[in-house]
């Protein structure tokens, strides 16, 4: 798993890097964005599911997870037409750390176990469309979807101390805002994205943005 998310990191990077400077050689003024949003995240994480599938893997502790953190987005996007745009985005999801007790019949084994089922945060980058559909001359409704490589560090701490364990993986990532223009280049925009990870469940972000667009 973790070799398979770094390479995956690896090959999203690289990606984004490449595609945007070749799009901007053919972009007419007026194409581009780049925006910051965040916000309060909550993690729809089980700790009686969580609990159950360490069982099964000979764990007999007991969970308790930090659902909540904050999170950071960063965003460029080039618009392809006045409805729809690429948009490359960077970011973190917090972090969520959990607490455990009882004993394990594995206890070498609970750390990666742990990483592979827990609340996946860290960092991420991604990929994906977007389309801004008019509400009125205002006022408009952004939506997302794309796909994410995510990296994170978080800390077990458990009756033998904290330890810290690092996971990668892909995820999907979608999303919703309300957008107002604020004159010609400037728009402010509050909705909610959220961002799912398998097995790990998903992450959604209350969150609040700011966008400049170039040339118009």
């Amino acid at each position: 798993m973790r070799l398979k998310g770094i390479s995956a990191l690896r090959s999203l990077l690289p990606l984004v890097a490449f595609t945007l400077p070749v799009l901007a050689q053919a972009a007419p003024v007026g194409a581009w964005t780049v925006g910051i949003r965040g916000g309060l995240t909550l993690s729809d994480a089980q700790t009686s599911e969580l609990d159950s599938q360490l069982a099964a893997r000979g764990h007999t502790v007991s969970t308790q997870i930090d659902k909540r953190d904050v999170a950071v987005i960063g965003s460029l996007g080039y618009q392809v037409c006045k409805l729809f745009s690429l948009e490359a985005s960077l970011g973190s999801l917090g972090n969520y750390d959990v607490a455990l007790s009882g004993g394990s019949t594995r206890p070498a084994a609970l750390p990666a176990d742990l990483a592979e089922l827990k609340p996946a945060g860290g960092l991420f980058v991604g990929l994906g469309v977007r389309q801004d559909l008019p509400i009125t001359d205002k006022l408009s409704l952004t939506t997302r979807l794309g796909g994410i490589a995510w990296q994170q560090e978080s800390e077990i701490t458990g009756t033998s101390g904290n330890e810290k364990i690092d996971d990668q993986g892909l995820g999907v990532m979608t999303g919703a805002a309300l957008k107002l223009a604020l004159g010609a280049h400037w728009g402010l925009s509050l909705g909610g994205d959220w961002f799912y990870q398998n097995e790990r469940g998903s992450i959604g972000v209350a969150q609040a943005g700011l966008e400049y667009a170039f040339g118009k």
